[in-house]
């Protein structure tokens, strides 16, 4: 029985020599190769390619904002549309025919004060009805009334002087004698609509010519978009280019399955965990050939030797042999830190150029994620290098 488990720990600590020499040959040539080759060229073209993403975005913005305007003008041309039919059937001429009728019922014995009061009656029910039916219309359809629209361009300002035009009618015949005769008052309601069609018609010439300009520029702009658009389909073909050297350096069962957004991200994880695993096996493996050396009562004068145990156990192996160990233990740990901060670069410019693709786009985890790593990597070089003197320290208690 105990043969056997010696037998075991024994097979135990020769296969996972072989497995920690495959990992640390593999994690420094496929960390390099993608780096180099993928990585490095993929970061750069992502820099390329970063203007050209923030104009198309500002351009996209811009596009946006220009819509808006444009659904904005086309919203008061509906409504100049209303308000020109409302216009054109004159509401006001029923005001004045109920001023005529209240007049004939009135007859005699009414003072020019109630004359006046019915005449200024029928003027402010009128201007409130070009308030109602004309001058909020335009201002709720123009945005200018609601605090989320867009003023745009001269828009307030027109808008405003038709308000004015109601106001100085309103003033322009409250209190005067505008009504003695059938006659004046058609004048009065005639140039009511004369003026009126005047002030809309400057106001539709001006939403017509602003029309236009934002016509203009969305036609602009779209061109601007597309041309840019072109621009990133020909540096597609880079990107590809990069994709194809990726699939060529991974292994045939993972090709197809990952691609170099994913790759970036993933580097840095894998690099810390290889090291994580090669620390392991090394400890798995040291703790194997303990056992075996022990179960067969083997004296320190054979396990000292180097030959009778392998570079990457964890024993005393002589000066030359234990040496030989710290190095190839440090040489690796220090090589994958270096690979591991190189690719953590790469990935937090990458994340500063477009974080849309990423799975964690907050830099700030990241940036915590690569101070622990740190920390870890100095770790196992201290456990490493302390290794003789811990040895000696229990060897010495024993």
């Amino acid at each position: 029985m105990d043969s056997f488990r010696l037998d075991r720990h024994f097979k135990l600590w020769e296969e996972y020599n072989r497995l920690i020499k495959r990992v640390v040959f593999l994690t420094v040539v496929l960390a390099l190769a993608v780096l180099i080759k993928v990585l490095v060229p993929f970061v750069e073209h992502s820099e390329d390619k970063k203007p050209v993403l923030q104009k198309i975005a500002a351009l996209e913005a811009e596009e946006s904002e220009v819509n808006k305007k444009l659904e904005k003008i086309l919203a008061i041309e509906r409504v100049l549309e209303e308000v020109n039919r409302f216009i054109m059937v004159q509401p006001w001429q029923g005001k004045k025919e109920e001023l005529i009728l209240r007049y004939q019922r009135m007859r005699e014995g009414h003072s020019r004060e109630e004359y006046q009061r019915e005449a200024d009656t029928t003027i402010k029910h009128i201007a409130d009805m070009l308030r109602e039916k004309v001058v909020k219309p335009i201002r709720q359809g123009s945005g200018v009334a609601d605090a989320r629209g867009r003023d745009i361009g001269r828009m307030h300002a027109n808008i405003e002087s038709l308000d004015d035009f109601v106001e100085e009618w309103q003033g322009r015949y409250i209190g005067r004698n505008w009504y003695a005769t059938i006659n004046m008052k058609e004048l009065t309601m005639s140039d009511l609509s004369r003026e009126l069609n005047q002030q809309l018609k400057r106001f539709s010439e001006f939403v017509s010519e602003e029309l236009k300009a934002v016509s203009r520029e969305k036609k602009t702009v779209n061109q601007d978009l597309q041309s840019l658009n072109s621009q990133i389909k020909s540096e597609g073909s880079r990107l590809d280019d990069i994709e194809k050297e990726l699939q060529s350096i991974l292994p045939q069962w993972i090709r197809g399955l990952i691609d170099t957004n994913q790759v970036i991200q993933l580097m840095p994880v894998l690099l810390m965990f290889s090291a994580g695993y090669v620390f392991l096996l090394g400890l798995s493996l040291s703790h194997h050939y303990r056992s075996y050396v022990t179960g067969n009562n083997l004296t320190e004068d054979i396990t000292s030797e180097p030959a009778m145990s392998s570079t990457w156990t964890l024993i005393q192996r002589g000066k030359l042999g234990t040496a030989f160990t710290l190095l190839a233990y440090s040489l690796f740990f220090i090589t994958v830190w270096v690979l591991f901060e190189k690719s953590m670069g790469l990935l937090l410019d990458w994340l500063a150029i477009d974080s849309s693709r990423a799975w964690i786009g907050q830099q700030g985890i990241w940036s915590g994620f690569l101070w622990i790593s740190r920390f870890v990597f100095l770790v196992f070089i201290a456990y490493v290098c302390t290794m003789p003197w811990r040895l000696k320290g229990i060897r010495s208690l024993k």
